[in-house]
């Protein structure tokens, strides 16, 4: 098993795409509880395994037995960061949102990691809805721009208030960070300007010509501003041939619009198509309207497994303590955790 880690740790030099002050991340450990707050959850608590055995040894020293003080004295002393997730009123991808989370030692992208990479968290995590923190800004701007390659998945949410797509899943309540409306909405006018430029390039030219060498992301950003501001109730693709049709000397031919409308039942159909137009470059940026799923690497796994000895060990050493007051302990712990820092 210690050549096993060995050799993980030599292919993968860092896995986790984080900081790691002095390696920390071959000795972390983490415990997941669930808990039964608004609509119920999970909290993770991320702990130094060697700073739970020097907790142990100051329990012994100065005779603590109950295990109530014990586990307040070990979780004081080796907790180094949390993340409590609540599962969400609407589909948002089958994401949790981010309650809160802490963290000491520039440790606080490596706790998004661990619970972003949870395999049992099928859609990930997306942003708190409403209050986000300038730091937790930043590591949402680091998934969508620079993650890409560690995602498993990165999907837009939808406006349950006014959705672009059929499916329910993916809508949410938008954050209010960003430009009231979903990242679909550009997306698809994306997908739209495309289809016309590479159907009928010259009905883009006279749509679109005088934007000049401007991306079709960009066009449709624009576009997107002038939707949602005019509250204009029919449908997008409505609202996209018109825009289309206005700017035409003659009326658009009857190829275009049937054509047009094929391409949105198959855009209806499989909604996946619209990423293939997510632009991080170009595209202005709304990474805390994605959710995001990190593949799971070995090191989550033998930091799960760590985390899992420290609770075998403790449910051992005391008689007294229950696996539900455990994880009671975690809930109250990580709580005030948070709070210290915040």
């Amino acid at each position: 098993m210690k050549h096993l880690r060995r050799y993980i740790r030599k292919i993968i030099k860092e896995a986790f795409n984080t900081p790691n002050p002095d390696n920390i991340h071959d000795r972390l450990a983490f415990v997941k509880a669930p808990h039964d707050r608004g609509n119920g959850g999970f909290v993770y608590a991320i702990l130094d395994p060697q700073l739970v055995e020097d907790a142990l040894k100051n329990v012994e020293m100065k005779g603590i037995k109950h295990h109530g003080d014990a586990m307040a004295m070990v979780l004081q002393g080796s907790l180094l960061g949390m993340m409590r997730i609540d599962e969400a009123d609407l589909g948002c991808n089958s994401a949790y949102i981010v309650d809160s989370v802490a963290a000491d030692g520039g440790l606080g992208p490596t706790v998004y990691d661990i619970v972003a990479m949870d395999p049992d968290l099928l859609g990930g995590i997306v942003a708190d809805r409403f209050n986000v923190r300038d730091k937790a800004k930043n590591v949402w701007n680091f998934y969508y721009t620079k993650r890409q390659e560690d995602l498993e998945s990165m999907e837009p949410l939808d406006d349950y208030r006014n959705p672009i797509t059929q499916d329910e899943d993916d809508d949410c309540v938008l954050s209010t960070y960003h430009e009231r409306y979903s990242p679909l909405l550009p997306l698809l006018l994306t997908a739209s300007i495309t289809w016309l430029k590479e159907n009928f390039p010259e009905h883009y030219e006279n749509a679109f010509g005088d934007y000049g060498s401007v991306d079709a992301s960009s066009i449709a950003y624009e576009l997107s501003k002038e939707y949602n501001d005019e509250l204009i109730e029919r449908s997008i693709p409505r609202f996209f041939i018109a825009k289309v049709a206005n700017q035409q000397y003659d009326d658009l031919p009857i190829e275009l619009e049937s054509q047009y409308s094929d391409f949105i039942v198959r855009i209806d159909d499989e909604p996946d198509l619209l990423h293939q137009y997510i632009d991080i470059d170009s595209e202005p940026i709304m990474p805390m309207n994605f959710s995001y799923k990190v593949k799971t690497q070995p090191e989550w796994y033998e930091m799960l497994f760590r985390g899992d000895e420290i609770k075998s060990k403790l449910l051992d050493k005391f008689d007294t303590l229950t696996e539900d007051y455990f994880d009671d302990s975690i809930q109250w712990r990580t709580k005030f955790f948070f709070q210290e820092r915040y």
